[in-house]
């Protein structure tokens, strides 16, 4: 199983902190986590991209200001998260900062959702790893439920 994250570039730092607390989610859980840092110079970018998402169970959305003023976002990246999502991949918001995104709730109403979404913006929080931390709970909650899934024990992380 993959996980997609999709974030603007201009939320780099935030991506890297979110990514960090993702990481022992994806071990207990079992699932790989695609970023665009996984391309490699001369790679056909758009392509590998697009593989990424079409490949990806998961897709987690990084959603900021960047994030909604980016054209490649915005024309690449949701239109093909949304058909994943109708096929039955799992889509989870992460708010970073407080920002217009009722209007793309389409795309996010495949994850099952309460009719009125309340987000608390991640940098609005005390400590902004607390803010990670519980988006990163919510996310295994949501994957265990979706997927049927139980966390791997620590004795079956490390195979012979």
């Amino acid at each position: 199983m993959q996980a997609f994250i999709s974030y603007a570039h201009d939320d780099y730092e935030e991506f890297e902190r979110f990514n960090a607390c993702l990481r022992p989610v994806a071990r207990a859980l079992n699932f790989e986590v695609w970023a665009d840092r996984r391309l490699s110079p001369g790679d056909y970018w758009n392509e590998r991209i697009a593989s990424a998402i079409g490949n990806s169970d998961i897709h987690v959305l990084l959603m900021s200001i960047g994030f909604f003023n980016s054209d490649y976002i915005y024309d690449h990246e949701l239109p093909a998260i949304a058909a994943r999502c109708r096929s039955g991949a799992l889509t989870t918001p992460v708010l970073v900062e407080r920002c217009y995104w009722s209007a793309f709730v389409g795309v996010l109403m495949a994850t099952p959702m309460t009719e009125r979404v309340r987000l608390l913006p991640v940098k609005e929080w005390r400590r902004i790893d607390t803010g990670y931390t519980t988006a990163c709970e919510q996310i295994a909650s949501a994957i265990k439920d979706h997927f049927k899934r139980s966390p791997l024990t620590p004795f079956d992380w490390r195979r012979p």
